[in-house]
């Protein structure tokens, strides 16, 4: 895999390339209402999580914010992939790039949309570049937990979702297994990122039945990314049966539809998250 930039840390060009990619063939088999919701998740929920260390931004002076808000809107798809591949390269960690560079980019695109300074085509394609970013720096943020932590996830119904028997049986069976498991059901969107956000689960499970619950469940998991990014997304459920491709491009680490094969992939994400004795 290709990357740009010499630092430690390289940011991963042919990630960044595909998640745009993914993220736009997501959009596009999107209802209109979706597509905007999805957009405005993204410009309203990514400056939200700066508030907390304003120190972090110091060092992004407002014509690099506006050159990198203006690279996310341009033509050139791999302008804004420089730009903070550069800003690694200077020494940023990816935590600042992500709280800062990017939230307060994100902010200013909102401000343009809002003003009909861009039009929603522009703004389709920043979010899906914002993400795509995001995506490339999640990994590079990631916790790692301790061999000596006990398996712990937070499970939760897509918003809207009234199947909810299989997620429940699921969180039963996992506790019996030895696994903490946070379990909500029924709550909102907002509810339950807020939740999350407080919580800062290692893994997140999303359950969802069928066609009905896509919309909502790529609006979850783009929420999930920005709050949590560091998080392993797991979706379950039968909506992983007619539409594995779509969730597939929506990022997330894993997915499954049976009990068995779901209590495995959680095995694996949980396995990946170690800290080698």
């Amino acid at each position: 895999m290709s990357s740009i930039g010499t630092g430690g840390e390289l940011f991963q060009h042919d990630l960044y390339e595909k998640s745009v990619t993914d993220t736009k063939t997501l959009k596009a088999r999107l209802p209109v209402s979706a597509v905007e919701s999805l957009a405005r998740e993204v410009l309203s929920r990514l400056p939200q999580q700066f508030g907390s260390q304003p120190s972090l931004g110091l060092s992004f002076t407002p014509d690099m914010i506006n050159e990198l808000a203006t690279a996310l809107i341009s033509e050139d798809n791999k302008a804004a992939g420089r730009l903070v591949s550069a800003q690694q390269d200077a020494g940023h960690s990816e935590k600042s790039i992500y709280l800062v560079y990017l939230a307060e980019a994100a902010r200013l695109l909102g401000k343009w949309w809002e003003a009909d300074t861009v039009d929603f085509a522009q703004v389709t394609i920043g979010t899906a570049r914002i993400y795509a970013i995001l995506r490339v720096l999640a990994p590079l943020m990631r916790r790692n937990t301790t061999t000596t932590s006990g398996k712990s996830s937070f499970l939760c119904s897509v918003p809207g979702e009234t199947h909810t028997l299989g997620v429940k049986m699921a969180s039963d069976l996992l506790r019996a297994d030895g696994w903490t498991i946070d379990l909500a059901i029924g709550e909102t969107h907002e509810q339950l990122i807020e939740r999350i956000a407080e919580a800062q689960p290692v893994i997140i499970g999303l359950s969802a039945a069928g066609e009905h619950a896509m919309p909502g469940l790529a609006k979850l998991v783009m929420a999930v990314r920005i709050c949590t990014p560091d998080a392993s997304i797991f979706v379950g459920g039968h909506i992983v049966d007619s539409y594995a491709d779509l969730i597939q491009l929506s990022g997330v680490d894993a997915m499954a539809v049976d009990y068995d094969e779901s209590r495995a992939a959680l095995q694996r994400l949980w396995e990946s998250r170690l800290i080698p004795t």
